[in-house]
This record gives structure tokens, C-alpha cells and sequence, in this order.
């Protein structure tokens, strides 16, 4: 369950963070490299560590370290698995911590320092995985584990040549709620209410009706289930936002599967027209989510533009933007169906 996503403009491309609340070890998506961290030579498999959970699932991680692609524990206290036969993921990151004379600050710059190195050797990975790192058995503190991972990991996002997203996963219901909490200190995000009133009722109602024939059609769409979470939450401007994002973008991907060849939102929406025919008002629904998810998750500096934040208003618009796309999708699925 996605708890939070942020987007960052660098030199490179768009590129994200997202907050989920999950099992690593059992991701309902695919990365390229997920990241983990033990004491130095000390791979137990202890209950409560990952490294535990993963030899439940039949991934030893002492063996994998014994024969590593890449070996850095001498220099960096890392090093990087062969290819995993696993559909989540290709190859496990290993950071080793207590024991070795690196601060938890140091082991985290040397982590990204590692995914650097692979780039250059011309290893592409483009999504990775990250939990927690050390705030299980080896007992680092909670703040100072999220502060410097956000720290480290956005410092490096504006910089690299491949990676596209990072994944901040945790499993433990009450750390991952701290952890979305400093993420919203971080970035400046401002506390304003969802709408109410009788028109944000009648709107929540229509989109409910909507996302329940949604997810009648695609069961297995974990992102219209988020976002009937979201949409019946005291929810704030970025939650709707980046859930609206990921809504239409997978929208936009089932009608035209040929999207995914673009990165960013603006070009596949803008291609909706020539391969799929879609009204140009329609399209102006899709545009208008993709602004508001523009400033629900991106960097950007309020104090420069006016007004400075989206208000309730805008989320009503929104809101009636999405019911929309949906029911426009609707329809033209059940005209596909008539069809055949």
C-alpha cells in the first residue's frame, strides 16, 4: 500500500520516491535491486531481520554473500549478489553496519556509492528497494535511520545517469506511519483538509460507485484500491494528488498499452488523441490530474508562485476530474466488450 510518492525535476528526467507499507521480501511489484543490511559477516537468519524472512523463502542470504558479483566488504562494508532467481527482483544489496568503523551516515553514502559504481560498469538498475535499513536487530534509532536515508537518497537521485525511482518499504504498521510523517517534514508539505460539504459527498459518492466497478473489472489492481482508501480518508492535497497520478496513468496504459514508452504523463496523455481518438475535453480532465498531481508530488518552491498551495476548491475539482476519466473508461470498456 502506497503511503507516499514524490517526484524531483533533475538533469536526468523525473525521478521518484515512493512509501509503501509492505512485506520486502514478498513485493507485489518488480525491481531491479532490493537492499538490505546485517552485522559484519553475520548473515543469522534471526525473526525478526530480513535477512530471516528471506531464508523462510528459501533465499539464503550467508550463501549468496559467499559468492558474490561484486565484493566490497574490505573498502565499503557492501556487496551485490548474483542475479536471484526471484520474478520481484534480480540482485540483493547487502550493507554491512555494526562492525565495521563506518557511521550508519557513512555505510548509507557508501550503499549509493555501490549503485554509482555498478552504473559506471554499465549495470542499469533503474528501481530499487529499500527498507528501514539497521532499525531491526542492529537497533539504530528510527529518526536517525529515516532522515538519513532521505538525505543520502535524494542527494543522489538528482545525480545519477539510470536510477529512476527508490522504493522506501516497510513492513512494521507504526514505523512506516513515522517514517511518512518525516517524508511530509522533509519536503514542506502543509496540513489543508479534504473537502467536505455536501458537494465533496456527492462527489466521494460517485467516485466510490466508479472505483467499485474498477476493481469489479481488475481485481488485481492494487492502485484503484488505494485510491478508494484515499478517497475515503481525512486526505491532503499530495495523497490525492500522486493517488490520482498513479490512477490515470494506469487508466492511460490499459487503453493504450504503446503509452509505456513514455516517461513522462504530458506525452502519454497527449497521445490518447492520435492513436485512440479521445475529445479533447477529455484529455483536459487528464491534464488537469496530472497538474494537480504535478503539485501534489514534486519539489517545487511554494513561495514563488500564488497562491502558494492547492486549496479545498481545487481538490473538488479534482475530484470530479477523476470521476470523469473513470466513467470514461468505463464506458469504453463495456463498448469493447459489446464488440466482441
Amino acid at each position: 500500500m502506497t503511503l507516499n510518492f514524490v517526484q524531483i525535476e533533475t538533469k536526468t528526467g523525473i525521478k521518484e520516491f515512493e512509501l509503501v507499507h509492505a512485506d520486502i521480501t514478498a513485493l507485489s511489484f518488480q525491481v531491479d535491486v532490493i537492499c538490505i543490511s546485517a552485522f559484519k559477516g553475520d548473515y543469522t537468519p534471526t525473526s525478526s531481520s530480513i535477512v530471516g524472512q528471506f531464508y523462510t523463502k528459501g533465499i539464503d542470504i550467508g550463501q549468496l554473500s559467499k559468492s558474490p558479483a561484486w565484493d566490497f566488504k574490505e573498502s565499503l562494508g557492501i556487496w551485490v549478489s548474483q542475479d536471484v532467481n526471484s520474478q520481484q527482483f534480480k540482485n540483493i544489496l547487502c550493507v554491512e553496519i555494526t562492525g565495521t568503523n563506518n557511521s550508519f551516515k557513512e555505510s548509507i553514502q557508501n550503499l549509493f556509492a555501490v549503485i554509482s559504481a555498478l552504473e559506471i560498469q554499465g549495470q542499469k538498475n533503474y528501481t530499487i528497494a529499500i527498507p528501514m535499513i539497521g532499525a531491526g536487530d542492529q537497533n539504530f534509532q528510527d529518526d536517525l535511520v529515516i532522515s538519513t536515508l532521505l538525505e543520502v537518497s535524494l542527494d543522489f537521485l538528482k545525480y545519477s545517469r539510470f536510477l529512476n525511482k527508490i522504493y522506501f518499504v516497510e513492513y512494521n504498521q507504526e514505523k512506516a506511519t513515522a517514517f511518512n510523517v518525516k517524508m511530509n517534514y522533509v519536503l514542506g508539505r502543509v496540513k489543508i483538509k479534504s473537502p467536505s460539504g455536501e458537494l465533496a459527498q456527492l462527489l466521494r459518492r460517485n467516485l466510490n460507485t466508479s472505483i467499485d466497478l474498477l476493481v469489479e473489472i481488475h481485481p488485481t489492481e492494487d492502485v484503484f484500491a488505494d485510491l478508494k482508501r484515499v478517497i475515503n480518508s481525512d486526505f491532503r492535497p499530495f495523497e490525492f494528488g500522486a493517488i490520482a497520478r498513479k490512477t490515470i496513468e494506469r487508466i492511460i496504459f490499459m487503453m493504450n498499452p504503446k503509452s509505456d514508452r513514455y516517461f513522462e504523463l504530458v506525452k502519454k496523455i497527449d497521445a490518447l488523441q492520435p492513436m485512440l481518438s479521445v475529445s479533447q475535453w477529455i484529455q483536459s480532465y487528464f491534464h488537469t490530474i496530472r497538474i494537480l498531481g504535478n503539485e501534489a508530488v514534486h519539489a517545487k518552491h511554494p513561495e514563488k508562485r500564488t497562491p502558494a498551495y492547492v486549496d479545498e476548491k481545487d481538490l473538488e475539482i479534482g475530484m470530479y476530474c477523476l470521476s470523469r476519466i473513470i466513467d470514461f473508461y468505463l464506458s469504453q470498456n463495456t463498448n469493447r466488450q459489446d464488440q466482441l
